[in-house]
This record gives C-alpha cells, sequence and structure tokens, in this order.
C-alpha cells in the first residue's frame, strides 16, 4: 500500500505513527511501514494475527470451492482488505490527512477523498471477477471530523468485515488539543480542559461542545 502525503497536511512521521498504533490496537492485523520519501509511505506485509481457510482476495462469491480454502494462512481476504482500507481511511479522516493512497489492485483514498465503495467486474473470458481500481466519482466521499458508514461491496466477498471505530478513536491521542470523539453525536467534538487522551474524557464525562459552539 503506498501513501503519498499532499501539501498542508500532517508530517509523514506523525502518520506513520499513529497509523502503526492503529494496526496495533484491532489486535487483528499486523504490518510493517516503511518510510520511502519526504511525504511517502510503504505499508507491506500486512496480514491477520491469527491464521484461518483462505479462499483469496477477489470480490464477489468464490465460484471455484474444491481445495480452495483446505489450508489456514494469515493473509488477508477480499472483505479483510475492505476493513483494513477503512481503518487507514478512519487514520486519515482524524487526522485530515490529505494523501493518494492506493495498492496494486486498488485505489482507497484521493485527496480528502476516502473510498466508500468497492466495486467488481468480470474478468474477460472467464467466471471470475476482479475489483475495480479507481472506481467511480460517486465512489468516493469526504469525510473529515465525521464518521463515515461502513464501505460497501461485492455481496459474497470471501473475509470478514470488522471495525475498531470505539477502540481506535478513544485509544489514540487527540489529533491537536481539546479534540474528543463523541459516541453519542458520533462526531469529533471540542472540549474546554486539556487532557492527555480521549479515553481521559470518557472516564471523566467531562463536557465536550460541537466544533459551532454548542454544549453537548
Amino acid at each position: 500500500m503506498q501513501i503519498t502525503i499532499k501539501e498542508n497536511s500532517i508530517g509523514v512521521g506523525h502518520l506513520y505513527g499513529v497509523l502503526y498504533q492503529a494496526v496495533n490496537l484491532t489486535d487483528y492485523f499486523t504490518v510493517e511501514i516503511e518510510q520511502t520519501d519526504f511525504n511517502k509511505l510503504k505499508l507491506k506485509n500486512v496480514r491477520l494475527k491469527e491464521k484461518r481457510p483462505y479462499c483469496g482476495n477477489h470480490p464477489n462469491a468464490c465460484d471455484v470451492t474444491v481445495g480452495r480454502r483446505e489450508r489456514s494462512y494469515n493473509y488477508l481476504e477480499g472483505t479483510d482488505w475492505v476493513s483494513f482500507n477503512d481503518l487507514v481511511n478512519d487514520v486519515c479522516d482524524l487526522w485530515s490527512v490529505n494523501a493518494n493512497i492506493y495498492t496494486s489492485v486498488c485505489w482507497l483514498r484521493k485527496g480528502n477523498q476516502r473510498r466508500i465503495r468497492y466495486g467488481s467486474s468480470k474478468i474477460r473470458m472467464t467466471n471470475f471477477y476482479q475489483w475495480d481500481n479507481k472506481g467511480e466519482d460517486s465512489d468516493y466521499g469526504i469525510y473529515l471530523g465525521r464518521l463515515a458508514p461502513p464501505s460497501e461491496y461485492p455481496y459474497g466477498t470471501p473475509g470478514e468485515y470488522r471495525r475498531w471505530i470505539d477502540d481506535i478513536l478513544t485509544d489514540l491521542n487527540p489529533p491537536v488539543e481539546h479534540i474528543v470523539w463523541d459516541r453519542a453525536t458520533m462526531a469529533y467534538m471540542e472540549v474546554d480542559d486539556e487532557v492527555e487522551s480521549w479515553r481521559d474524557i470518557i472516564n471523566a464525562g467531562k463536557k465536550v461542545r460541537n466544533f459551532d459552539g454548542r454544549t453537548a
């Protein structure tokens, strides 16, 4: 996975740290992150922490069933990749990251727009499907500072979709002072007192206010 950070955005070292921390908090994925340039990161060897029967990273249901799930691996299947992509985009939205993010299979972010829909198309002269690489404009949306819906993907795609919103958003350090994730409104809020983490805010039951100044 290649990440190219654009101007007027978070520093590459900062994004490196929060992405690595977010993946570890899931206790589900493992990843190696490498800084390849002053504004570029490479996420490689993304794996599941525990092995399970593996079919493949493809969209839609499996057409070939005999012998496909006899062995277990740590590789991600199609829906697992959608989960991982959503995790990366959740972190980017949290820190208002302006970046292009893509893999050899598909794009998951264009600037401030995250991928929210992954389509597929049949490979010519076969019964197999492949992921739509860049998708359509309607497959992207801007969700900076707010929660995006779970990404859509073809029915029957193998794997398991998971989301770690509460764990990630409450355990990562706040992106700027006085910002906290509020479960009730499903949005980022501003708080009056300086805190070390969002978990401190939630445990203390502190009052927060919306960005427009309304008290929550």
